[in-house]
């Protein structure tokens, strides 16, 4: 099985911090992103921008879930997470799921 190639990259931007993940959130990278997610739930509001994330499985949906429910029940009630420009198979698999109904903000 080949390697999962994933990258991200994070700076600040208005009032939340801007997560681009690049490539395949999977098993193999869900831990990471989700560990990036909530260091910045901590600084406040984060916005994804998932528009070079080409791949996503159920261990990323899991990942993207548990930084909502981080930014909602842990460190935070008034923290938000929204996804922005998600790719076309990632927003498939978004509204699959019902994803898209629950995590603020996700657009095209």
């Amino acid at each position: 099985m080949a390697e999962s190639v994933f990258s991200w990259e994070q700076r600040r931007a208005d009032d939340a911090t801007l997560v681009v993940f690049r490539g395949e959130l999977d098993m193999a990278t869900a831990s990471e992103a989700l560990e990036v997610l909530v260091r910045a739930i901590r600084d406040g509001n984060v916005v994804i921008d998932a528009s070079a994330l080409t791949f996503i499985d159920s261990s990323g949906i899991r990942s993207l879930v548990e930084a909502y429910r981080e930014a909602h029940r842990g460190i935070g009630t008034d923290r938000t997470v929204v996804v922005r420009n998600p790719s076309p198979p990632v927003r498939r698999v978004l509204e699959v799921t019902g994803l898209d109904r629950l995590i603020e903000g996700i657009d095209a």
